[in-house]
């Protein structure tokens, strides 16, 4: 159709040779039609293609809505082209979720926007994909909840803003990653932005890599690395900044990138004599007061902890297991302190 409105009700379609639901643009300039309004009701699409694209806005709103798409025999599939698209939500232009759920297992990207994608309100997210699980110019998260589960990438864009909400990201390539390569929209500076919300990373790879900047300045972000020894928790070619918030990474010994001189909040950094085995827990504490607690998901030689409890003369006491601890004081904005695991 040219524009697609859901309001109630159910709406099931299984396309076994295109795409589930499309509403395209019409008239010389193109700006007449093209969108997909889903507000309330229930959507669950199978297709072979792309399950819902619009070529300019898709909008998913609404507390009882609930869609459910997947594209492509899902991430599990063994097809794999560059021929076809087989995205889960697509985009001409903008999406934007601020409602109910989505759930989106897809061959390719699950979530696709040319431009902007937004997810915000009390929104509830969940997405597989066997290339990135969203992909887009600029995608900014203000609130809900977005899970990925399994995706090449997690999230692939020129710039990520987020403002609210948690972000929960399993991947087996890189957990963010921000470059203005192949990016329709230019405007954007390539970097990831956090003033707010959580976001927690279990990366294979990279957990942030941004060829770019990376700006903390609230909020709380935890990033594991892999075990290659040449992955580190996050890469910024311009720069890692810390403002504020509260931040907490692993890596492999020795690849963990150092904040600049110009980040406004102290950090540290623990280097372990003998890397972390998989599963054990770091706490970081100030007198009884647990600042930090993690459970190690991959192989840890470096950990680095920055959070506004780091005032400079202040002593902190990091344990292993909830035995093994070593005392240390912060002396400046940036510490490394070694610790001695046999």
């Amino acid at each position: 159709a040219k524009n697609v409105a859901v309001s109630g009700g159910d709406v099931i379609l299984d396309s076994k040779s295109g795409n589930g639901m499309r509403a395209r643009s019409a008239g010389a300039d193109y700006t007449d039609g093209g969108n997909i309004l889903i507000t309330g009701g229930t959507v669950r699409v199978t297709s072979a293609y792309d399950s819902v694209y619009a070529d300019r806005f898709v909008k998913i709103s609404g507390d009882d809505t609930r869609v459910s798409v997947c594209s492509g025999s899902g991430s599990g599939s063994m097809w794999y082209d560059e021929i076809y698209s087989r995205k889960g939500i697509r985009s001409g232009g903008c999406i934007a979720v601020t409602g109910g759920s989505l759930g989106a297992d897809s061959l390719d990207n699950a979530i696709d926007a040319e431009a902007e994608l937004y997810i915000g309100g009390s929104a509830a997210v969940a997405l597989c994909s066997k290339k990135s699980a969203v992909k887009a110019a600029l995608a900014e998260i203000g609130g809900g909840r977005t899970e990925i589960r399994r995706a090449g990438v997690g999230i692939a864009a020129a710039q990520v803003n987020m403002t609210g909400g948690a972000v929960k990201i399993n991947s087996y390539g890189n957990g963010l990653s921000l470059i203005t390569a192949d990016q329709q929209l230019t405007g954007y500076d390539c970097a990831f932005i956090l003033t707010g919300g959580s976001v927690d990373i279990d990366a294979d790879a990279v957990g942030i890599n941004a060829y770019g900047k990376i700006l903390i300045t609230g909020g709380t972000l935890c990033c594991g690395g892999s075990c290659d020894a040449a992955a580190p928790a996050v890469y910024a070619s311009e720069g890692f900044k810390i403002n504020g918030g509260r931040v907490m990474l692993s890596a492999s010994q020795g690849m963990i990138q150092t904040p600049v001189t110009q980040s406004a909040q102290n950090s540290v950094v623990l280097s372990f004599r003998d890397e972390l085995p998989r599963g054990a827990l770091v706490a970081l504490k100030k007198g009884r007061a647990t600042l930090f607690s993690r459970e190690i998901m991959g192989c840890c030689g470096s950990m680095l902890f920055s959070c506004p409890a780091f005032e400079t003369g202040e002593s902190f006491t990091a344990e292993i297991n909830g035995t093994l601890s070593e005392s240390f004081t912060i002396d400046g904005r940036f510490d490394e302190i070694s610790f001695d695991v046999a």
